[in-house]
């Protein structure tokens, strides 16, 4: 669930948010978290099922006033064009480690959390919150002079390798 510490409902006004993977978890999460601070939102994903499930999703949550008409739902995936740099837009992408998401509870048995989270200094598993502000992050004003970055949001996992 969003902080209410940390959300601002101006912050991304009059800007658009692309966020592949949107239909489940930290795409999903960071799509509610972007569109509630104000963003126009497209997600896409390959599943249909799944991609009109996340939009009537976003739709009823943001059902208030006209934030449903800022939601976009695209079938497949999309291909980010290098020169995106000329038009000022700004491609930045996050690599998670192990977040605590459907798909983590998919993929890994609940017995193998305990030597996950011992391998992870941050001593836990991540939460889609943990991506969410850092996305929003790096969308924002704040982060204007960051571009064609990837940051890797993993309890610095990658740094103890």
């Amino acid at each position: 669930m969003l902080k209410p510490m940390t959300q601002n409902t101006f912050r991304f006004q009059n800007k658009i948010a692309l966020i592949t993977g949107g239909t489940s978890g930290m795409g999903l999460a960071t799509a509610h978290r972007l569109l509630a601070e104000g963003a126009t939102v497209i997600i896409t994903g390959r599943d249909k099922n799944r991609l009109d499930t996340a939009a009537a999703e976003l739709g009823h949550a943001a059902s208030a006033g006209t934030a449903a008409e800022r939601i976009l739902a695209v079938p497949g995936d999309i291909a980010v064009r290098a020169d995106l740099d000329t038009r000022r837009i700004r491609v930045n992408s996050v690599s998670p480690g192990y977040i605590e998401t459907p798909m983590l509870h998919e993929n890994i048995p609940a017995t193998a959390y305990p030597g996950i989270i011992a391998s992870v200094p941050a001593d836990r598993l991540g939460t889609a919150d943990d991506i969410t502000a850092a996305v929003a992050f790096l969308g924002s004003s704040e982060a204007s002079y960051i571009n064609g970055q990837d940051l890797v949001i993993d309890g610095g996992l990658v740094a103890t390798i």
